[in-house]
C-alpha cells in the first residue's frame, strides 16, 4: 500500500517537473534565432528534465557527427526516446520518424532487410 502511493506521489512529481521543464525550452525555442541554438536549448531542458526525475543521461564513447548522416535505433518503444535522444545530443532526433515513414513509403530494399546492392533495382 505505501509502495502504490509512493508511486502515486512520484509520478505526480514527474509530471510536474516534465511541465516546469517544458514551458521554459518552449520560451527558449521560441526566441532561438539558429538551428544549433535551438538544439542545446532543447539539449539543456531534456538533461535537467532527467536530473529532476533522478535519471540523469550521459554518452559514452564518440559524439555524433554533424556531418555524418547516420540511423539512430532505441532497442525498444518508449514516448521517452525523442527526449532521451535530444538530450543526449543527436541532432536528428525529431526527423527519424519522417525518415523511417519515407523509407517505408519509398520501399526500399535496405528497409526489407536486403542489402542495396543485391537488390538489382
Amino acid at each position: 500500500m505505501i509502495r502504490a502511493v509512493g508511486r502515486i506521489f512520484y509520478g505526480c512529481y514527474a509530471w510536474l517537473a516534465l511541465l516546469a521543464c517544458v514551458v521554459p525550452t518552449c520560451v527558449g525555442l521560441a526566441v532561438a534565432t539558429t538551428v544549433e541554438h535551438r538544439r542545446k536549448v532543447a539539449r539543456t531542458g531534456a538533461r535537467w528534465f532527467f536530473f529532476a526525475i533522478g535519471s540523469p543521461i550521459s554518452v559514452e564513447g564518440s559524439e555524433i557527427e554533424p556531418h555524418c548522416p547516420c540511423i539512430v535505433v532505441a532497442n525498444h518503444a518508449s514516448y521517452l526516446d525523442g527526449i532521451i535522444l535530444t538530450a543526449a545530443g543527436v541532432p536528428v532526433a525529431a526527423g527519424i520518424i519522417a525518415s523511417l515513414l519515407q523509407l517505408a513509403k519509398l520501399r526500399l530494399p535496405a528497409a526489407a532487410g536486403v542489402p542495396a546492392e543485391d537488390a538489382g533495382g
